[in-house]
């Protein structure tokens, strides 16, 4: 599905060709951010009693994985997702 009109389209193609390649990190650094906060709060409404361990270890296995989360942390865990 693309509700972006064809006009829409190109000039934002056109503002991002535009951009110098630390502006785009800049922009890519604030995207990942917002998506992590989404993450967490996710998170958080469905366990609201998490201790921030518990709710970083979460969010490590819900954008990572549980392999990479058991490496960075001492407790996932089990129905972490």
């Amino acid at each position: 599905m693309n509700d972006t009109s064809p006009a829409a389209q190109a000039r934002y193609d056109e503002l991002l060709r535009a951009q110098t390649p630390a502006q785009r990190g800049v922009q890519l650094g604030a995207l990942n951010a917002a998506a992590r906060a989404l993450v967490r709060a996710g998170i958080l409404l469905q366990h609201p009693d998490a201790s921030e361990v518990e709710l970083a270890a979460r969010v490590a296995v819900r954008l990572y994985g549980r392999e990479l989360a058991t490496c960075w942390f001492a407790f996932v865990p089990t129905n972490a997702q």
